[in-house]
C-alpha cells in the first residue's frame, strides 16, 4: 500500500540534494536533477519519485534513513 508523504516538509537543503543527486536509467546518467517530486512510502521504504531534468523519464529514489 502506497503512503503519500510531504516531500515540502523535509528542509530546503536536503530537497535540493535529493532533486540534485538522481540516478536516471534511460539516460544511463548520474546528478541531472528531477523535477516535480512526490514523496511516499510503500513497503516499508520512503521513495522519492519525480522526472529526469533531461530526459523526462519516471526518477525513483530510496530514502536510506540511518539512525
Amino acid at each position: 500500500m502506497r503512503n503519500n508523504r510531504n516531500f515540502c516538509n523535509r528542509s530546503e537543503n536536503e530537497q535540493i540534494w535529493m532533486m540534485k543527486n538522481t540516478w536516471c536509467d534511460k539516460c544511463n546518467a548520474a546528478d541531472f536533477g528531477l523535477k516535480d517530486p512526490i514523496e511516499y512510502e510503500e513497503n516499508g521504504k520512503i521513495i522519492v519519485e519525480g522526472k529526469c531534468s533531461i530526459c523526462s523519464s519516471i526518477v525513483l529514489n530510496e530514502v536510506l534513513v540511518e539512525n
